[in-house]
């Protein structure tokens, strides 16, 4: 059983409800009594581990949940994303969209990235657009799928999403700038 914690616990938990649950949970600090870490639930819900529609924590899960570890029904944003939808973080996990630098998704946009339509350095799937591999069904359906994103990314990119530039070799980008 764990020792009790010394230290203060704010707690704060909105009078108004929906659906059975506080409108706003807020836990900070561990329970003075068994030193286990606070745990939010509501609508909103903020704290070390939050439940909620909308999660904001350390491990939040929720419909739309922000935290270090995330697990949402149809956004997920945090370092570990893992979504029923879309998901963006470091390493992001879901079947419409995977946004981050380790990308599993339908569309994954990463450094590493799998899926069916991937945008990566590497990448592994049906569509992969790369430096090495050039796509143009990978870039159709970003543009088709994520308007927004693929303007964002062509902004940023320029002509490394044109898919008739010749691909690059592997040797010929390894090689530092000025060098013989």
């Amino acid at each position: 059983m764990p020792q009790p914690q010394p230290g203060r616990r704010r707690e704060y938990r909105s009078e108004y409800r929906l659906f059975g649950l506080p409108l706003f949970h807020l836990v900070v600090g561990r329970d003075p009594q068994t030193g286990a870490p606070g745990r939010a639930v509501g609508i909103i819900a903020v704290g070390r581990f939050a439940f909620g529609v909308i999660a904001l924590g350390q491990v939040a899960v929720g419909v739309l949940p922000i935290g270090q570890i995330s697990l949402g029904l149809l956004l997920a944003l945090g370092q570990v994303s893992v979504s029923g939808y879309e998901a963006f973080g470091q390493m992001a996990v879901a079947p419409r969209l995977a946004v981050g630098q380790v990308g599993v998704g339908g569309h994954a946009l990463a450094q590493v990235g799998v899926g069916r339509y991937v945008i990566a350095q590497a990448g592994r799937g049906a569509h992969v657009h790369s430096a090495e591999r050039p796509s143009a069904a990978a870039l159709a359906s970003f543009r088709s799928e994520f308007p927004t994103l693929y303007g964002l990314l062509r902004r940023v990119a320029g002509d490394a999403l044109n898919p008739d530039r010749p691909a690059e070799a592997p040797a010929a980008r390894a090689r530092p700038t000025g060098a013989p």
